[in-house]
Formats: C-alpha cells, structure tokens, sequence
C-alpha cells in the first residue's frame, strides 16, 4: 500500500483459503482490494504492510521542527473458521515497510502488497530473476492465470508487464516504483527570526492504522484477533531406548512429554491437524510409527502437553576412527510441526536440545613395553571402564556381549590361553561391570624365538561390543575381522607397536657399542650391523636404552659404557616415548662424568641423529666444561694443591698432563695477601692469573677456575684458588647430522666414513702402519693382515675378526683420511693462539700434543734426542718423519713420499694464507677433503662437541659461588636420571615375568 505524505495508513482486507494446488494458500482481496488474489506457496510468505506515509521534514528556519512520520495502517484478514491453519502464510506488518526475514528451515520469501513475491528478502524489485515472480496481478476484470512476461528498468518507475489469459483478460502494463512508501513533503521554510517570537509547526504524521484477524465460523458467527497463533515448544524429554544414559548408535532414542504453548493472539484451529516429527541430522534418523499431533484448538497463552511419544534411530557411524579415539559427538534433537494438509512447516515451533552420541564401556589405553626381548615372557594389560548408568555383561540385566579382542597378525608371540583354532588371538568376555566401575583386563605371552632381530611386531586391542538390539542382529555379521564372533562390533581399537630386540651379552673383543632405542629405525640398525661385520670385518655389541630403561648393564651390573672403555661407543639420538614420562633422547641417560672419564682416556664417542636432535646435543655437551667426580667418589689422587700458582703449573706439567689420564682432577693453590691488596680483590685477581697462564700453559686442556673464600689455609690467606680439570679440547665426541638413509640396503658414504673415524685413534694408526707394510692394491687388504695390531694399553684387548676378508680401497683411504683429520684437528687447536713468547720448554711442545704422540710412538721409530736448535714444534715433526721414512720405506720410496709431502704442504699454507687463520683454514681443508671421498652425495655436516662451545681461551672464570650451581645443576641431571631408572625398574618387573 503506498501512502502519500503524512497520509492516513489504507486498511487492507483480504480472505485465506487452501489452493486447488497442494501446499499452496489463495489470497483474495476484500473492500478496496477486491479483484487482487495472490498464491503463497510452501516457499513463501505475504507481506501485508500497511504503514501509513512518513511526516515530511521541517522548514529551514531557525530550530524548525522536523516532520511527523506517517501513522501506521491496519490489517483486516479474514479466515473462514477451517482455514485458520493457512495463517501462517501471512506477515501483517503495520510498523515497517521491508521485507521479511525467513525462517531458514522454511525456506520461505515475503510478498509484499506492491506485487513482489520473491524467494529471498532485501532485494529490490528490479534485482528480482524473473523465476522469482508468481501469480500477482491486479486490473479491472476477471482472468483465472496471469503471469510475468517481461522485467523492464528504467530511471523510475520498473515497468512489470504481466501477461493476462481468459476470455475478458485485457493484457496491459502496471506501473510499480522501487519504494512502496513514499515520504512526507517537507515544510515551508521560515525566515530566521528569534525562537520565542516566531511559532513553529512541524507537518503532521498519518494516523496510526491497526492490524486484527477475523475467523468467520463455521456457524456464521465471527470472531476478531489482534493476530494469528503462534505455536512454540515450551520443554520435552530425551532418553535413550534400554535408558541406560548413553546415546549410543543403534539405539533408538525417545522423546517424550512434549510442552506446548500458543504465544498468538488467536487459538490454534479446531479441525486442523498439526503433526509434531524429529528433525534428521547426522545422527538421528526419525521414526513414524505412530503420528503425534498438537492438541486442537490452544487458548492464546494456554501450555498443552502433547500426547505420545517420538521416536529416532541413532545412525551406525558413517568414517572409521583412528586407534585410541573414543566416540563422542554432540548433536542436538529439534523438534519441528507440520500443518499436514497444507505441507507447511511452523517456523516459530523449533525446540531443540543437545545430546552427546557415545559408547557405554570405554576401553582404557593398553600399558605395554615398546621393545621387548627374544624369548621374553610379558605381560601387558589394560582397563575396561562402564561409563553407563546399568550393568554391563553376559550376566547383566540387558544380557549384552561385550569383552576385549587382542591379536597378533604377524604370528610373533604365543599367547598363553590361545585356543588351537585361533592361537594368535584371544578374547576375554566381560561377565559383568557395574556402573561407574572398570576392570583390569591382562595377556601373559611369550616372544617367539623365532622371531627375528630389530624387526617390528604388531599387536591390535580391540573393545568389542554386541547391538543395542542384539537379539535382532545375530544373524548378521556386525565383524568382519572376527567371524567367529559374527554379533560383536568393534567400538574402538589400540595399535601396540613393538621393537624385538637381541638379547644383550658382552663380548670383550668387540670393537663397537651401539646403542639404540625402540624407534631407531630397524633398517638404519641393520645396515650399521651390516657395514662394521661384512665390510670391516669386526665384532659389535648393541645395548637397547628401550629394553631396560636405563644404561646399566644386565651382565656387570654398572654404567654400561664403562664397559667399553679405549673402544668405540655410537649413540643413535633419536627421540624416543618413555612410557608414560614423556619423550627421552639418549641425552636424558648420559652421566657427564662417565662420559668424560671415557673420552678422557681416549675413547670413541660418536652421536648418529637428525639435525633438530643437535639443539638438545648441544646443551648437554655445554656441561662437560665443567666435571667432577660423582658424589659417591673420592675425588682422584692426581689431584695437586700447592702454595702458589707457579708450584701448581710445575707440578701438573711434571706429572705428565699431556697423557690420558682416567680421572678428571680438581686442583688448587692458597691465595696470599700482599702489601698493596687482600681481601676478595686479591683472590679475584689470582683466579684470573691463574685461568691465563693455565690456558699458555697447557694449550689443549680446558680448566675451570673458582675463587672460593671459604676455605683457607691460613687466617692471612683470603681463600683458595680452585681448578677444575675439564674434558680436553681434544676428546672424541662427536655429532653426525645426518641419520642413515632408511630407505637404503647401504649406508651413505658419510656415515662409512664417520664409523671408520669412531674407531679408536691408536687403532686406526695401527691399520694405517699395517696397509703400508702389506703394501696394499686397489682390491684392498686382508683383515688377517689390516687388524694385526700390537698389544697396547689403550686397546685393552687384541681385535676380534668376524672372518677373513678384503678391506676396500676406498676404506682403507677412509682410515687415511680420519687420521689426518684427527691431527690436523689437534694441530689447528694447539696454533690457533700460541703465546710470545712461548711459555712451553721447547724439546717438550710436541709432548703437548696426545695424538700426535701416539701416532710415531705407534710407529716403533725410537725416538731421537734432539739438539737445541731443534727446540719448536716443526724441526721436532719433519726429523720424525724422517725417520718413519727412512726405516719403514725403500730409499726411492722414501724420497719419491718426502716430494709428495714438500707439495702437499705448499697447498696448505697458500690455503691457510687465504683463510687467514691456522684453525679456520686446517678446518676448510679438511672439509674439501672430506668432500672428495664422498661420492654419493651424502651430508657431511659433522662436528666434535667438546669444541661447539669454546670458552675464552681454555679456561674460564666462574663467578663465586657457581661451582655450586654447577654441581647442583649436575646433582639435579643425574637425580632425574635416576629417578627414570627406577621407574623403568619397576615397569619392567611387573611386565616381564620371566626372560
């Protein structure tokens, strides 16, 4: 209805009857509007907007008064008394002129009285797609069909030309503008004037309009409302089939004790029927077994109970879950009512409530062993739990099966209660479990001897549950997986993944410890078993962290690297899941001093690991400048404390420091007062002389230097100097970033090359010595002959040789190659700082280098006093090898290996010329080298630990009382050590009960 400026709103008359058409609601117009008629259908609603027309604005003058907006209409609708029900086909709308918002479930459209039906609101009429216009026309004259032929815009107005059939249809065109409300005129301007002498008038606003409905009764009689009914629902209940208190798929559910209540202002029809349904969504499917219907004819304001119960059925899940991943879904129930004949949905009935989809027994996670043993006797276990508000069971009350399906798909173990039809799979029943209650459920097997070494085992757990409606599905499979159990499905599962490990023994002649974890890939195990037995031919042993949970040897009882002292030790630093603890890299188990003790005297320490392990490599090896014996020691005998400083350094020195000693040493001298200082400020001073004259001392030790003021000898003396005895700049461990390759038979050339150079130093210089006298080809050297080594301290024990067997070429350049880096190493780090002038007595430097030292003594050159002219470190290495050349070599081959060296060592001081520095330049040399024995294009991302964190100089100056944090740090490392032990003790001895 379109009002004029500040006009009255138009009532509107019209009259509701069903269509001939299913679903569809005939509109006729009444008074004013007879002739018009609109069809509403299903998707559909009609807008009666009578709103009567704005007030226009004030005048221009001086605070003029804006213009009164336009009264609102009033909507007469009238029904006959059994077509009350088609009500809910109409929007009277006295206040707004928009267009409504639809109900999404209806997916119903507004109509407007300006002829726009449309599907979706807020569009403007000549936005609308022609297929959104119905039936709507209005003209002088009767027609049974009219419809729009043709959607014209132009400035103003949009021409709509409808189409009219019938024998006295005249087709014509209807005007209609965008806006079907017009606004009021403006005021009159008004001069300016003073605001108390000129009077104002705003233009006046329509008159207010109403909106009713009238019922015309079947009786004749009539009845007038202030609007239609409106049903909505008030509360209903929700429970489950056998009422338990779970929702479980394939149950059913049912809903009961429905509210109801008429929040119109007219009652519900008398002889319409109103049907209450479920609404489906992914989990409830409903059930019409029974129709249940609003109550009649529902007082404004009045609350029905709705007789009868709806029912749905929870729908079987649609995807698999992963392993572990309990059931629990939310969804809610909606509720939704129908005019049945109409086929309309009553938008404003919707209740809903939210449930929780799940299971009544939940299967705990299983407690199991990742890495078990040959010939082990294990038990693992795991916890039933009854979620539920009833018994569960064969010999409950709702007689349903349920119990635990474990199997073994790859026929490893040999369970101990396993039938002859299934032996590698058994099933524990649940007899009965009450609510809120749960059982421990346990399977004692045994590992098969037959399986093989670092290969994976696989067992699946399984919680099986019958039906709801069990009775009714016996007949029919719910399992694939277990035939024998046709009625039982599985409700969730559990994947327990297991490394089978080699049972651990000693071997004293091996040269190699591995030490492996549960997840260190069993291929990269094998291919490291493969290359130390059929290329280099030598022993091993592998120790398993998983199998024990610790570092403690099954055989000695104590530090299972103790146990290998002078050989090599390689440590896979893979994380790994510590039963419930978290997850644990080798770095977690390492007690610092059993590492430093053995790199101190010499043994091999390698690290295997991918490069995000390095992080956790590095801090641990920040430790190791700082080391002392374990609190339950004595501290060692080559302990020194002097009186001075100058005492100290003779005394260390004349000991014969430049050895591998098996002890990390704590030393110290009394700090004296003089005339000009005392006090804290002397001790201070004398630590730091004492941290630079230790480092020009002794250029490849690390010292850690601590002025402590609480001990003195004397009451004069302002405290004790202390020194600590590090992990030397030289020691062997060291970090390979790259892991071996999983997807290969063989290792890369890399790691071939960094197994080679974890063997021993001494050792690897006796089968350099050995390849020269056997005088090797390119088809390699003997084992009988590479591994002839001498009986030396450091060796402990002759090498054991798998079987005889050629060395490669290209292995034995690898031993080369590990040598020279090894020296040039120990070079570059006893050069990189040398003092003027040199504090060292110079017949003794070379004495400060161990490796060096090693490598000629290996070489049964007696050694030859040298003159004092020959007092520094280059006369003393080009008179030893001279030596080695003149009494290992033929005359011609000396010289032709001297002219070879002359050259060598021209490169290498044009390289060291352009790196700018010995240790840098020593360094970039030793990496091309290293590049150039690697062929397969492999990483060679490699370092040594010990030289990852460099003090200034080597030794350091803690603040005072660092040591202690230091020593609390370490306390606090190894008693969480220890605390893991002992928990892997305990979950091994109830796990294992036999092995």
């Amino acid at each position: 209805m379109r009002c004029q400026n500040g006009e009255d709103g138009k009532d509107i008359h019209v009259q509701l009857k069903l269509s001939e058409k299913p679903g569809t609601v005939l509109v006729t117009g009444m008074n004013n509007w007879k002739g018009t008629r609109w069809e509403v259908n299903n998707e559909q609603m009609l807008l009666l907007n009578c709103k009567g027309g704005d007030g226009g604005n004030g005048g221009r003058g001086e605070d003029g008064q804006q213009g009164g907006e336009g009264a609102k209409g009033r909507n007469a609708t009238k029904y006959r008394d059994a077509e009350v029900r088609s009500s809910i086909s109409i929007v009277a709308d006295a206040e707004y002129n928009r267009m409504g918002n639809p109900e999404p479930e209806a997916e119903m459209a507004d109509m407007a009285l300006t002829a726009q039906t449309v599907e979706k609101p807020a569009m403007s009429l000549f936005n609308l797609p022609r297929k959104t216009w119905t039936s709507c026309y209005r003209f002088t004259g009767t027609s049974e069909e009219a419809k729009v032929v043709g959607v014209a815009r132009t400035e103003t107005p949009v021409m709509v030309e409808l189409e009219a059939k019938g024998a006295t249809a005249l087709p014509g065109k209807i005007t209609y503008t965008e806006e079907s409300m017009v606004t009021g005129k403006n005021s009159f301007d008004m001069e300016h004037g003073p605001s108390n002498e000129q009077t104002q008038r705003s233009r006046l606003s329509g008159a207010n309009g109403s909106s009713q409905v009238t019922v015309m009764r079947m009786d004749g009689t009539s009845a007038t409302y202030a609007s239609g009914y409106v049903l909505k629902v008030v509360s209903f209940d929700v429970c489950d089939e056998n009422q338990d208190g779970i929702n479980e798929p394939g149950e059913h559910l049912l809903v009961s004790n429905i509210k109801v209540q008429n929040t119109g202002g007219m009652p519900s029809p008398k002889t319409a029927d109103i049907q209450v349904l479920i609404h489906s969504t992914h989990w409830p499917d409903p059930i019409v077994p029974e129709p249940v219907y609003v109550p009649k004819d529902i007082k404004p304001g009045q609350t029905v109970l709705v007789r009868g119960t709806l029912e749905a059925f929870i729908c079987h899940e649609r995807s698999t879950r992963g392993p572990g991943q309990l059931l629990h879904a939310t969804n809610e129930v909606q509720l939704m009512a129908t005019a049945t004949k109409l086929g309309r949905t009553l938008p404003d009935f919707s209740g809903k409530t939210g449930i929780v989809i799940r299971y009544p027994l939940e299967l705990v996670a299983p407690k199991y062993l990742d890495c078990v043993e040959k010939g082990d006797e294990v038990v693992f276990s795991w916890t039933l739990r009854n979620v539920s508000t009833k018994p569960y069971g064969i010999q409950s009350a709702l007689a349903r099966d349920a119990g635990t399906i474990l199997c073994d798909p790859g026929h490893v173990f040999d369970f101990e209660n396993a039938s002859e039809a299934a032996a590698h799979k058994t099933i524990d029943l649940l007899e009965e479990l009450d609510p809120g209650c749960e059982v421990p459920i346990s399977q004692t097997f045994r590992v098969s001897q037959r399986a093989l070494e670092y290969d994976e085992a696989h067992l699946k757990l399984e919680l099986m549950l019958s039906d709801p409606n069990a009775a009714s599905n016996r007949g029919g499979a719910l399992s694939a997986d277990h035939p024998e159990h046709p009625h039982l499905r599985s409700v969730v599962w559990y994947g327990m993944r297991m490394q089978i490990a080699g049972t651990y023994s000693f071997n004293p002649h091996a040269s190699f410890l591995l030490v492996v974890n549960a997840y260190t890939v069993n291929k990269v195990i094998h291919q490291a078993m493969r290359f130390i037995r059929n290329e280099l031919g030598l022993a091993y042993d592998i120790f398993n962290i998983s199998v024990s949970g610790n570092l403690i040897s099954p055989v000695t009882d104590r530090h299972i690297l103790e146990d290998y002292q002078g050989k090599s030790i390689i440590l896979f630093t893979n994380a790994f899941p510590y039963s419930s603890r978290g997850q644990r890299t080798i770095f977690d188990f390492l007690d610092l001093t059993v590492v430093g003790v053995l790199a101190q005297a010499g043994t091999s320490i390698s690290l295997f690991g991918p490069s995000q392990s390095a992080e956790a490599a590095i801090k641990w090896s920040s430790m190791l400048s700082f080391l002392r014996v374990r609190p339950d020691e004595t501290e060692d005998d080559s302990s020194v404390r002097t009186n001075n400083l100058n005492e100290l350094r003779k005394s260390v020195y004349d000991r014969g420091h430049h050895h591998f000693d098996t002890r990390l040493a704590k030393h110290g001298f009394a700090s004296q007062k003089t005339l000009l200082s005392s006090g804290d400020r002397k001790l201070d001073a004398d630590a730091k002389q004492a941290a630079q004259k230790m480092t020009k001392t002794f250029p490849l030790p690390r010292f850690t230097i601590h002025g402590n003021p609480e001990v003195k000898d004397s009451a004069s003396s302002p405290g004790f100097v202390e020194i600590y005895e590090g992990l030397p700049m030289a020691a062997k461990i060291r970090y390979s970033l790259q892991d071996f390759d999983a997807n290969g038979s063989d290792i890369p050339d890399f790691n071939k090359y960094v197994t080679i150079a974890s063997l021993p130093f001494a050792l690897r210089v006796e089968m350099l010595w050995n390849i020269v006298k056997s005088g090797g080809t390119v088809s390699g050297v003997s084992t009988v002959d590479m591994y002839h080594v001498k009986s030396m301290e450091v060796l402990k024990t002759a090498v054991a040789v798998t079987e005889q067997r050629l060395i490669s070429d290209k292995l034995c350049r690898a031993i080369n190659l590990s040598i020279e880096h090894d020296l040039v190493h120990e070079f570059s780090l006893f050069n990189s700082k040398v003092p003027w002038p040199d504090v060292l007595p110079g017949p003794d430097s070379i004495r400060q280098l161990p490796l060096l030292t090693q490598f000629f003594a290996i070489s049964a050159v007696q050694n030859a006093q040298l003159s004092s002219t020959e007092a520094k470190l280059r006369p003393q290495l080009n008179h030893q090898i001279s030596q080695v050349l003149d009494t290992s070599f033929t005359p011609d081959a000396a010289t032709h290996l001297r002219q070879n060296i002359d050259a060598h060592e021209k490169v290498v001081k044009a390289s060291l010329k352009a790196a700018g520095s010995t240790r840098k330049g020593l360094h970039d040399i030793m990496q091309k080298r290293i590049g150039e024995f690697v062929e397969d294009g492999s990483s060679t991302a490699y370092f040594d630990l010990p030289q990852h964190n460099p003090v200034s100089g080597t030794a350091e100056v803690l603040p005072r009382g660092a040591p202690a944090q230091k020593i609390a740090q370490w306390e606090g490392y190894v008693k969480k050590i220890n605390e893991d032990w002992a928990f892997a003790k305990e979950m091994r001895r109830e796990m294992i009960t036999s092995g």
